[in-house]
């Protein structure tokens, strides 16, 4: 006889949930198979945190009345079909099969899910639904992910006909009562969904802070590390890294230390809690410290702890991977960045929800690798497949939002005029302007849904990714003779850039800047540098680093359309005197131990910057510009010498191909290729003995580059 939905991990009395349903599951088996059930279905569901209706609450209650109190407040009925099952059922398996078949008759809203442990007959009143199949041994690890995937709630599950009001009213229990305290599941489950579908960010970190005192007293420490981990997830998508910084060492520091056995129940929740922290740290130093390789070694480690858990952790261990991959392309790790971004796509491969971000992430990868072309096919697909989950859910719209910013990164690229002419394509201006205007219409559809979501530093980028794009137009322009519609471009880039740098000033808590239309940019810059001295160090860091993007970005613009020379010296001179001590190359006190301060989207920034004013000068004052192109040889030369030193155990057997390093290394043979011979002798012989002498504490092999395409230049003169 089937003896159904024992739980000996908490009592469910009580509990006062989200949504109509009270609990996840209603389980019926044979008792028989109760050893599998305690012992290895229970802990599975307990770690994915999914609630079990528990009959014991009932003990001395009429039967069939605790049945039907179980199917009611259930989603979902999970049969467990065995030998024993059929062979031993009796009356009351009939009559919990039938009371939900009367709520489900056909299966449309698939409350009853077969699970079958063992081949069997299966009895031909349920036999018209799919169940999830235990029996091959070789398969059980995909049955493990199919199961936990169709019992978990979604965010319609959850909050069905409610809106965000009722959410919250509903969570609002009288705590006078105590028999009525919230389930830390369920307020894990609530802010998850929230974080996840919803993308209401706010929303989740009010229901985490309300909540999170009222549970602990549960004493789950690796329940409420969970939940604090998603409660840091969503302040870090509203820009407050700071507190999510302090919260994700915190369970560094007190959690991660103190392991529970890999016997206890907690084990997986545990696993699942520190990889999550790990994953977190890593976009952190990512996203908001420019500290790729560090950020590499924490996505590496989040992987560690989800594999650990043993719980399938399907989706966590692809969004490392994605994030991951993400990191070595920006390192210029093209080819090792597609492999790892595939392994997360093949995990993903059955997951509707999130196969479209590895395609998104693959269209990224394939954007730093410097081909357009692929990107804007990635995109596309992943785009695709986040309007049509859209439509089915009402659930992603963030999402969509990546896919749109990541085409309209592909359509501009693809639309200027110097990628034209680096892949030796003849298009006429006329495709160009068309390209950049998908661009910007697809850039301004990501800016709608990022402004829903008010995530900050989205917005951030898609304006600069707007500035470009106005760039790029003006550039096209100047070039067809069009010097006004050029010259409007351009201010419209002006426009774009005070845009962004608005969105990064409205983070700033301490600061009251507001961007003045009347004021040039350039002293708008200045004053939000200023700002900076007022906030934490940490958050002074990004921001310092996104200034930096947004002054290359404008200077770019400037010289790109002829004239403003004073302007972008003077905008670069800003830029450059707001370098920390530590980070400039220049400085006497500059050692090798600055590599080790993991600062590599810092380099590129400044060396991209570097590179403009050394194109800038070439013509006009040759020793200064090849002093500044020596300069941003070496900061891109960081990036080797220290990925040779300490990155092999992260990229082994790859070697950096970063397309801004690249397009640099192009632009500077370019400018030398033209020079006499004797020009080039004079560079070889003094410009840079010069320079080698005045810049001691320089290693040669950081500009290495520098001297290699020197000695091509001179070779191809030559000959």
């Amino acid at each position: 006889m089937p003896n159904n939905h024992t739980n000996n991990y908490q009592s469910k009395s009580g509990v006062n949930s989200i949504g109509p349903y009270q609990y996840d599951v209603y389980i019926s088996y044979s008792s028989k198979d109760s050893d599998w059930v305690k012992k290895d279905l229970l802990p599975r569901l307990e770690a994915s945190n999914i609630e079990v209706f528990d009959i014991k609450d009932y003990v001395g209650g009429n039967r069939a009345q605790a049945i039907e109190a179980g199917v009611k407040s259930s989603r979902k009925a999970l049969i467990i079909l065995s030998k024993s099952y059929i062979s031993e059922g009796d009356e009351w398996d009939e009559y919990e099969v039938a009371l939900f078949q009367y709520i489900d008759p056909v299966g449309r809203d698939r409350r009853i899910i077969p699970l079958l442990r063992e081949e069997c007959d299966v009895p031909p009143r349920i036999s018209h639904l799919v169940e999830v199949d235990f029996s091959d041994p070789n398969e059980i690890d995909q049955s493990w992910r199919l199961l936990i995937n169709a019992l978990k709630p979604n965010i319609a599950d959850i909050f069905e006909a409610h809106s965000l009001d009722s959410v919250i009213a509903k969570l609002k229990i009288d705590f006078s009562k105590p028999m009525t305290k919230p389930n830390v599941n369920t307020v894990i489950r609530t802010v998850k969904s929230i974080v996840e579908d919803l993308n209401d960010y706010p929303l989740a970190q009010l229901v985490a802070k309300e909540y999170r005192a009222k549970v602990e007293d549960y004493g789950d420490i690796p329940k409420l590390a969970l939940l604090d981990v998603w409660y840091a997830h969503a302040l870090m998508y509203t820009g407050d890294t700071a507190k999510a910084r302090e919260i994700l060492e915190r369970i560094t520091n007190d959690v991660e230390k103190k392991p529970p056995s890999e016997s206890d129940d907690d084990y997986a929740t545990w696993c699942e809690a520190i990889g999550r922290t790990h994953n977190h740290i890593g976009y952190m130093h990512w996203v908001d410290f420019g500290s790729l390789e560090r950020a590499g070694e924490e996505f590496i480690a989040a992987i560690g702890y989800f594999l650990r858990s043993k719980i399938g952790l399907v989706s966590e261990i692809a969004t490392a991977y994605d994030n991951f991959g993400r990191v070595c392309s920006q390192l210029g790790y093209s080819t090792y960045a597609e492999i790892i971004i595939d392994n997360g796509r093949q995990l993903r491969v059955k997951d509707e929800a999130r196969l479209p971000l590895s395609l998104d992430s693959m269209a990224v990868a394939y954007l730093d690798a410097g081909q357009p072309n692929r990107a804007l096919n990635f995109s596309k697909e992943a785009l695709f497949l986040f309007q049509e989950y859209y439509k089915k859910t009402k659930q992603g719209s963030r999402r969509i939002g990546l896919a749109l910013l990541t085409q309209g990164r592909a359509l501009r690229r693809l639309g200027s005029l110097d990628y034209t002419s680096e892949i030796n394509q003849t298009k006429s201006f006329k495709e160009n302007l068309d390209l950049l205007e998908k661009a910007e219409d697809v850039l301004v559809a990501a800016k709608d849904k990022f402004e829903l979501a008010q995530e900050k530093l989205r917005l951030f980028q898609v304006c600069n990714e707007l500035a470009c794009v106005a760039r790029e137009q003006a550039k096209i322009f100047k070039n067809m003779g069009k010097d006004d519609e050029s010259h409007q471009l351009t201010e419209n880039v002006e426009e774009h850039i005070r845009e962004s740098l608005q969105y990064l000033v409205d983070n700033i808590s301490t600061a009251d800047l507001e961007s003045n239309r009347d004021e040039k940019i350039e002293m708008y810059i200045k004053n939000i540098f200023i700002c900076l001295a007022t906030v934490r160090s940490e958050d002074e860091w990004k921001y310092r680093l996104y200034i930096l993007d947004s002054c290359e970005d404008l200077a770019r613009a400037w010289f790109l359309t002829g004239g403003h020379l004073s302007r972008i010296e003077n905008l670069i001179e800003t830029a450059l005197s707001n370098i920390p001590q530590k980070y400039d190359i220049k400085d006497p006190n500059f050692s090798k131990a600055s590599i080790e301060t993991y600062t590599e989207e810092y380099w590129q920034q400044i060396g991209k910057l570097y590179a403009l004013w050394g194109e800038m000068y070439f013509k006009s004052d040759r020793h200064k510009a090849i002093e500044n192109y020596v300069l941003a040889t070496a900061y891109f030369g960081l990036f080797r010498k220290r990925n040779e030193k300490t990155g092999q155990h992260i990229f082994p057997a790859f070697k950096p191909e970063l397309a801004s390093h690249r397009a640099l290394v192009i632009k500077i043979y370019n400018d030398l290729k033209f020079l006499s011979r004797e020009d080039l002798n004079v560079l070889r012989e003094k410009d840079l003995a010069s320079f080698e002498k005045e810049n001691p504490q320089f290693s040669t092999t950081w500009y290495q580059d520098f001297k290699d395409i020197l000695e091509l230049a001179c070779l191809v003169n030559d000959s």
